[in-house]
């Protein structure tokens, strides 16, 4: 219960604890006042731990500007406890007991500085707090009255303010934000043709991110006449859409033209990627962009790129098929065969026309909403009707 000579302790946390409680039985507050090294491995192999009222303020060169100095807490008290290395174990080598000033009861020994500990559960608490906007004072107040009274809590709002900044600390160095945006710098040295743009909001927080390395330079330049954009990919723990444009090269493989993580798949965002990818690609246009069925992203694409054919994503259009005519699809049926058929390999309008009519017919499906709705837009997926619009685009293109 009382520090003794010869007192040996494994390791300097254990040494600590035991200061700390001390100080907490008696009813002082405890430091760490300085320790030396061993010059031949550079472990700790003295400590030196003394009460908070140790020494006295050193004089400060400000204090004529100082109009409400702070009042002096230290009393040049001389206990201590030092404690040396000994065959790989600490040993108190000296010891000093008699305090110069009172001690404090134990009603108020928690709010010593080092008693005071902010528990994680509530730290957690504390931050989910700050996340919905709650200030740091009813998060106190709150805590307190959980407590039973602000006497009870083993922290103050200092703590909790140093709490929460060592918390934004963290984030501003290993955030995913951070870290993206030192991986663009790092490409940047690299290789000075890499782009990269990214979007902020009202608050300065990062919404929207694009970026293009050289390699997607360049393939857009020789194979972007038609490309697809694409954001049913969402790879990160936010369910951020990841939108790509992609392609195909002269050999028929998949190659990628630019990639964005947006926010979200509002007109908004999606007019700032279409005019940042343009923006990289030094406003050089596509004949024709293929995309999937929704409306918003159909419309940021009309406005950004007026004069640019767009086209209905076959993929997406047979993945809708399923979800919204599966009952179509059920046993031996061969709708999805025809409708495909319908879609592909129809080469005269008449042709298409009579085997959509064939398709209605046989599955009784004239009243679906959905094959009604895609029937709309079918110079937007049909082969045919698509086909002789990309003729139409590609010859305006050039003789212009």
């Amino acid at each position: 219960m009382t520090p003794t000579l010869d007192l040996e302790f494994d390791n300097l946390e254990e040494t600590w604890q035991y200061w700390v409680g001390y100080g907490k039985r008696m009813g002082f507050g405890v430091r760490k006042e300085n320790s030396n090294k061993s010059k031949k491995d550079g472990s700790i192999i003295y400590y030196k731990y003394v009460c908070h009222k140790e020494g006295v303020r050193k004089p400060d060169k400000r204090d004529f500007k100082i109009k409400k100095p702070r009042q002096e807490t230290r009393t040049g008290c001389e206990v201590r406890m030092i404690i040396k290395k000994v065959n790989r174990r600490f040993r108190v080598s000296e010891l000093y007991l008699d305090h110069n000033h009172p001690l404090e009861p134990q009603e108020t020994v928690h709010m010593f500085a080092s008693q005071r500990k902010l528990p994680e559960a509530q730290g957690y608490a504390l931050e989910a707090a700050e996340d919905v906007g709650v200030k740091q004072k009813a998060s106190l107040n709150l805590m307190s009255k959980y407590a039973g009274g602000r006497a009870n809590l083993r922290y103050t709002e200092e703590d909790i303010k140093s709490y929460l900044r060592a918390r934004r600390q963290r984030k501003m160095c290993y955030d995913e934000a951070g870290c993206l945006l030192r991986y663009f710098q790092h490409q940047l040295t690299e290789n000075p043709s890499y782009f990269h743009a990214y979007q902020v909001d009202s608050e300065d927080r990062i919404t929207n991110v694009f970026w293009d390395d050289p390699h997607m330079l360049l393939d857009y330049d020789c194979f972007g006449d038609v490309i697809s954009f694409d954001t049913t990919y969402s790879t990160n723990r936010e369910n951020r859409p990841l939108a790509i444009f992609s392609g195909l090269n002269h050999y028929r493989e998949v190659v990628i033209f630019g990639v964005a993580l947006l926010y979200d798949e509002t007109i908004e965002s999606f007019k700032w990627f279409f005019e940042t990818f343009l923006q990289a690609h030094k406003e050089k246009l596509p004949f024709t962009v293929f995309i999937d069925q929704d409306a918003t992203m159909a419309r940021a694409l009309k406005e950004v790129m007026p004069t640019v054919k767009h086209g209905l994503c076959t993929f997406h259009i047979n993945r809708y098929a399923v979800k919204h005519l599966g009952n179509l699809m059920k046993d031996d049926s061969h709708f999805l065969g025809k409708f495909n058929w319908c879609m592909y390999h129809c080469e005269e309008k008449i042709v298409f026309e009579e085997s959509w009519k064939e398709l209605l017919l046989k599955y009784n499906a004239a009243d679906n909403p959905w094959l009604m709705s895609i029937y709309e837009l079918k110079e937007k997926w049909a082969a045919r009707m698509l086909h002789e619009g990309f003729k139409d685009s590609w010859y305006e293109k050039h003789t212009t």
